[in-house]
């Protein structure tokens, strides 16, 4: 599948000295390499740096904290301005389902994640939680999963309600 677009999800909130090999580097530089070798734009938030001086990257902004469904809401809303029907998502692996769901149910055709971070760091499952991260569900892997398992059970209705 060639995809239309990036769609570039941050896991966890680090502070500028902490950004550097931090997750969201590693999703920053996977976004980037697709978004040249297919020639589309990226949609995602400051917390993931991607280099924006030379790739077409359309940065979400909110007052406040951007949950998963505000990026993927975005993405939707730019999808019907520009066309778009197929999205890459580069996300961490354990937010990659949530990712792709929100953006499924908000009317992409189709949703890719990306195998490259999945196979690369999946068995390094340390790596996607940091005590760096600014947002504690992300600190640790318990934590993580006992946010997400209530996430992903919840009904889409209620899910919406809570994320706006």
């Amino acid at each position: 599948m060639k995809p239309d677009v990036i769609i570039a999800f941050a896991f966890g909130v680090f502070r500028k000295q902490d950004q550097y090999k931090s997750p969201n580097w590693y999703i920053a530089r996977q976004a980037e390499y697709l978004s040249k070798k297919f020639r589309i734009p990226i949609i995602t938030q400051k917390d993931v740096p991607v280099d924006s001086t030379r790739l077409e990257v359309l940065f979400v902004e909110k007052n406040g904290y951007l949950f998963t469904l505000d990026i993927a809401e975005k993405a939707a809303e730019l999808k019907e301005r520009w066309g778009w029907h197929r999205a890459k998502v580069v996300a961490a692996p354990p937010h990659e389902w949530r990712c792709r769901r929100d953006l499924l149910r908000l009317g992409f055709k189709e949703v890719e994640g990306d195998y490259y971070l999945r196979f690369k760091f999946w068995f390094w499952h340390r790596f996607w939680f940091s005590e760096k991260s600014l947002q504690p569900w992300t600190r640790s892997r318990t934590r993580w999963w006992l946010r997400e398992i209530p996430l992903r059970l919840m009904p889409w209705w209620l899910y919406k309600k809570i994320m706006d």
